[in-house]
């Protein structure tokens, strides 16, 4: 999104540059368009902030002040980007202490400064102004670009990152991170202080993967707490691919059948739970 320029300013601006060279408006004319010279009339309505010179002589003034285009036409641009680079960075240091910690994330911001400068680039070349763009495009590029490795801890950081980017909103994010994300928010409000089993978060992934439709938050939670049952206390619910799924739902609808012939009361409970089990055996079944 481009943003209004402010023709006063960057009147002074060459105005600045012509001066730093010593040249009068007409011999400026002159070097800003050997072809066809801007008249001293005009390099004048430039400088009070009258108009502005078309694309190729901003183009030539600005390698005359040695300036990119946009520092001629927005100031500091590049001063402007790199603070907010620098605001978005102790942010998620401060919010993410692992960022901190860990020492492949220190020496990643140890070693930012090229990071930063093709960032940069690219932020220039795509004309990036407004600073809440830019600071959702810097967290975009540091979510893909931290040395995360298969950590649990370290991959919810990185979708954080990349909500902060708004890369991810609720409906689109992929459905692996998804589980993931839906799996670490209940374990964070569990409040118990227990930590992901990664082994019953891989089989889930899986599970999910094999079962290949949309299921509800709370069936992915259950199909995480089953598997972490199984590690911790070899249960024999274990729910590890698509099959065993439908052999649980089997065995709940049997199980509310029993507990609606003792509860009649929670009838509309018990309808609408079977109603979407049955909904899912029956999707299953048929795939």
């Amino acid at each position: 999104m481009k943003r209004d320029v402010d023709k006063d300013s960057v009147g002074s601006r060459i105005k600045n540059i012509r001066q730093k060279m010593g040249l009068n408006q007409e011999d400026f004319g002159e070097k800003v368009d050997n072809d066809t010279p801007a008249h001293k009339s005009l390099v004048s309505k430039w400088e009070k902030g009258m108009s502005l010179p078309n694309n190729e002589r901003l183009k030539r003034i600005a390698e005359l002040g040695k300036l990119s285009v946009n520092d001629l036409l927005y100031g500091e641009y590049r001063e402007k980007v790199y603070d907010i680079f620098k605001s978005v960075e102790k942010e998620l240091k401060s919010n993410y202490p692992l960022l901190s910690s860990e020492s492949k994330f220190r020496e990643f911001f140890d070693n930012i400064y090229n990071f930063r400068k093709y960032t940069f680039e690219d932020i220039n070349k795509i004309q990036i102004f407004q600073d809440d763009d830019i600071r959702s495009f810097y967290y975009y590029r540091l979510g893909r670009s931290l040395p995360f490795d298969d950590s649990l801890k370290e991959f919810h950081v990185k979708v954080n990152i990349l909500r902060k980017a708004g890369f991810y909103s609720k409906i689109s994010i992929p459905q692996q991170e998804k589980v993931i994300v839906i799996i670490y928010d209940w374990i964070d409000s569990d409040k118990s202080g227990k930590n992901v089993n990664k082994k019953a978060l891989e089989d889930t992934l899986s599970t999910i993967n094999d079962i290949s439709i949309e299921i509800e938050d709370r069936e992915i939670i259950f199909i995480y707490t089953q598997n972490e049952q199984f590690y911790e206390d070899a249960s024999d619910i274990r729910i590890y691919n698509k099959d065993s799924y439908i052999d649980y739902l089997d065995y709940t609808i049997s199980q509310f059948s029993d507990l609606y012939t003792q509860n009649p009361k929670l009838e509309n409970y018990f309808e609408r739970n079977l109603k979407y089990y049955k909904y899912l055996i029956d999707i299953l079944k048929n795939q």
